[in-house]
């Protein structure tokens, strides 16, 4: 599994971080007279956005609450697994432990965002009723922990403190983890020998943006709610298969580019069309139709589906119309029996 420059941002020194007077530090760090690394306004303002975004996560599991007899619809529910637990009682603890960490994620942002002098806004969260089935849950939440981890991929491009981007890249690598063991329970053979691209990266303009499918939560999160932090110098950020891009004087570096959307992720899991990869769709991300022309619910490389086509490759960038929204009860006519390319991480 690969995560994105997560384990570099990681490796970030973590510096306590206070407010005084400041000067150049021979590294190029902006330090106070104790040599403390400064946050920067940067800082603040990407953790407002953090905040938003992670505690809709949270709020998405306070709202879809399901018990061990739920999952009991699920396909070998009643296997005994290595724990000698059944394979319904084992996703129970597991949807548990994953609001735990949730919670722990918000818990984090906060605590950092108070000292940077981060908002925390209160948001009033479109999420949709409920859900049909658990196997729709388990589409859901799959989703929102893969665009979590983009989110937060690209998010570490909007900060300067060791401390945050840290954040950031922990953040990241807890929903790649969280959205890759969830991705097991609805895909078989999740890895692709052909894929060219790592873990999706996504800007927050576009996580707060209207669409479907993995990198757009724009539905979800009102309007006014959070804003999107700039770029550094107010340098728009791109994100191809494998690098960045930094736009300036609207000239773009000579890097290979490629929509989000649309590519390959990580260690070859396919990031196609479908209910999962549409670009710029209008319909929720619990919503979505099967694809007509590709391998299984969710498209192929090449094929369509609710959101459209994309070029041929594992490469290719989105092109495709997005389908009309559907509603949140139709959603089991998209998952199908396959469920396949569940495009994340």
């Amino acid at each position: 599994m690969h995560f994105v420059r997560s384990a570099a941002l990681a490796g970030a020194a973590a510096v306590a971080v206070q407010a005084q007077g400041s000067s150049q530090c021979t590294n190029g760090y902006v330090c106070n007279s104790n040599a403390m690394i400064q946050p920067t306004e940067a800082d603040a303002n990407t953790l407002t956005y953090a905040y938003a975004i992670q505690n809709l996560l949270v709020q998405w599991y306070d709202q879809y609450s399901f018990s061990e007899s739920d999952f009991s619809a699920l396909p070998n529910a009643d296997a005994v697994q290595m724990n000698g637990q059944s394979m319904a009682a084992n996703v129970a603890a597991n949807f548990a432990g994953l609001k735990q960490q949730a919670t722990l994620g918000l818990q984090a942002i906060q605590q950092l965002g108070d000292v940077v002098g981060a908002s925390m806004p209160s948001c009033d969260y479109n999420l949709p009723p409920g859900l049909p089935n658990v196997t729709a849950a388990i589409m859901s939440a799959t989703l929102v922990e893969a665009t979590l981890c983009g989110a937060f991929i690209g998010g570490a491009d909007y900060v300067y403190h060791p401390e945050v981007a840290n954040l950031m890249a922990r953040m990241s690598a807890e929903h790649g983890i969280h959205g890759s063991f969830l991705h097991t329970y609805t895909q078989s053979v999740p890895f692709s020998a052909d894929s060219m691209a790592l873990t999706p990266a996504f800007t927050p303009d576009q996580i707060l943006s209207s669409g479907m499918g993995v990198g757009y939560l724009g539905d979800y999160i009102p309007a006014g709610c959070v804003s999107a932090p700039a770029p550094p110098c107010n340098a728009p950020i791109s994100f191809g298969p494998l690098l960045p891009t930094t736009m300036a004087n609207n000239m773009t570096s000579p890097m290979p580019t490629t929509a989000v959307a649309g590519v390959a992720a990580p260690s070859g899991m396919a990031y196609g069309t479908g209910v999962m990869g549409a670009a710029r769709p209008t319909a929720a991300p619990v919503a979505g139709g099967a694809a007509s022309n590709g391998t299984n619910a969710s498209g192929s490389y090449a094929g369509s589906g609710a959101g459209g086509s994309a070029t041929s490759g594992p490469t290719s960038v989105y092109t495709g119309a997005a389908a009309a929204p559907t509603a949140v009860g139709n959603l089991v006519g998209a998952l199908g029996a396959g469920i396949a390319v569940l495009g994340m991480l």
